[in-house]
């Protein structure tokens, strides 16, 4: 049987272009409130530029643990797939403890848990292509007992 992506097309725009906006612009705006002094207007207090630095660094953290961890997942009856765009690896359905969904209104998340470490942790994350997902799910029902 042929993979069949499960996983959002918006996995891309979330994980890698978003990221992307955000650190350019905040970083570029963090470094010259921060970093430009002297300039008349533009110079800032201390305490401006430690909120500045914490508003940045606190969005970076945010960013790392949430979008830019999720997964693109591809699944076929014998296993399933996981890349980062980077790396691609292959898993047995065997080697997952838990599978649990979540709606987030507009996005509907599914975490994998798994019995082992893999390359990618314990778990993952990804964007469901919801009809995909319930489709590949309703077919292949022993899959993910």
């Amino acid at each position: 049987m042929e993979e069949i992506r499960v996983s959002s097309s918006w996995t891309l725009f979330y994980k890698i272009f978003l990221p992307t906006v955000w650190i350019a612009f905040f970083g570029v705006l963090m470094m010259f409130i921060v970093f430009m002094d002297g300039m008349g207007a533009v110079s800032a207090h201390i305490l401006i530029k430690l909120g500045v630095l914490l508003f940045f660094l606190s969005g970076l953290a945010i960013l790392w643990f949430t979008l830019m961890d999720l997964k693109r997942v591809e699944m076929a009856e014998d296993a399933f797939y996981v890349t980062n765009y980077f790396k691609t690896y292959r898993y047995n359905y065997e080697s997952l403890k838990e599978v649990k969904e979540r709606d987030l209104l507009v996005l509907h998340i599914t975490t994998f848990k798994f019995t082992e470490k893999t390359a990618f942790g314990r778990r993952i994350f990804f964007i469901q292509r919801r009809k995909v997902w319930t489709d590949f799910v309703n077919e292949h029902p022993h899959l993910l007992e």
